[in-house]
């Protein structure tokens, strides 16, 4: 197995590894991803990233469950930024001094609960250079309201052409045993492994477990 450690600071995106054998030293490309809410739904898609050897800075309210991840992925590639992102300002504030420091976001990925969550996202694309991803819950698939998706695709395409904007949208699992009449909202593992597999593929609109029909999601 390679051991990698950081060579340069992080706006240099430049990890190394040596070899165990003939400790040639390899530089490797990696990316510094924006998390906001990182440390509970999105915990393991944190895990996954830092797995990889990207870097990741997490948005969250509190530092315990943020200390509990330092414990387990064991890494200096984790960087927290404490704040309540319903505090607009304070939190372009913590985002333009951390981007300051370290480097801009390559990918930010967004999981924010109303009534914050679009301007979350437009301050989170000033701080990004490649992709935004938006996590967003059911609703947004709601067939009575169809147009949920094209407004948010044309308002990002409008206002932020630079930045090629990703929806994730939270479906819900129908139960097979109970001759699939039963549904149930995803796990978070299943969630985190629906964001990894999204990441990896890179296409616009991507919906975990599934939305229809719309008359079997939970709480209908």
């Amino acid at each position: 197995m390679h051991s990698i450690f950081l060579i340069k600071n992080i706006k240099d995106n430049i990890l190394v590894t040596s070899e165990p054998k003939s400790g040639k030293e390899i530089c490797i490309m990696t990316s510094h991803y924006l998390v906001v809410g990182g440390t509970g739904m999105l915990s393991g898609v944190v895990k996954e990233l830092i797995k990889r050897g990207n870097v990741v800075s997490i948005v969250s309210r509190g530092d315990e469950k943020f200390r509990k991840l330092i414990e387990v992925l064991g890494t200096k590639n984790l960087h927290h930024l404490s704040c309540d992102y319903h505090d607009i300002e304070n939190l372009k504030i913590q985002l333009k001094n951390h981007t300051e420091n370290i480097g801009f976001f390559d990918f930010s990925l967004c999981w924010v609960h109303e009534p914050s969550e679009m301007n979350v996202c437009s301050v989170a694309v000033e701080f990004t250079k490649n992709s935004l991803w938006h996590i967003v819950g059911s609703s947004l698939a709601d067939p009575s309201k169809p147009e949920g998706i094209s407004h948010r695709l044309s308002f990002f395409r409008k206002n932020h052409p630079n930045i090629e904007y990703r929806v994730i949208i939270l479906g819900f699992v129908i139960d097979s045993r109970l001759n699939f009449n039963k549904s149930r909202w995803l796990s978070n593992l299943e969630i985190s492994d629906g964001i990894n597999v999204a990441l990896k593929n890179d296409i616009t609109v991507n919906i975990i477990g599934t939305t229809v029909p719309w008359s079997l999601r939970p709480g209908f």
